[in-house]
């Protein structure tokens, strides 16, 4: 990939999260689209690689979420008795 196309897929993801964060949602998923686009234009394989194991991906993040999620509710759970057992639960969970 030549260097502008490399320059221009990394800011225009960069611009869109940007845009995202800030609230301005429509604005910043087409600039992120449009350097997505431009990325699979010049690597087709591996996006339809990621195409077909996009059920497995989307698996897999529901699963750390779902930790993530247990975590905070175990840290404002314990909270109140000390850092301690706060962190004896993310060892617990850690070993799930």
């Amino acid at each position: 990939m030549q260097n502008w196309k490399k320059a221009v897929v990394a800011g225009s993801v960069a611009a869109g999260v940007i845009m995202i964060l800030k609230g301005k949602r429509s604005l910043g998923a087409a600039t992120t689209t449009a350097g997505l686009v431009l990325l699979a234009s010049e690597y087709p394989e591996q996006f339809e690689q990621v195409w077909e194991n996009a059920p497995e991906y989307i698996s897999r993040g529901s699963q750390i979420f779902q930790t993530v999620q247990r975590l905070a509710e175990r840290f404002a759970n314990e909270a109140g008795q000390g850092m301690g057992s706060a962190l004896r639960a993310v060892g617990d969970e850690y070993l799930r």
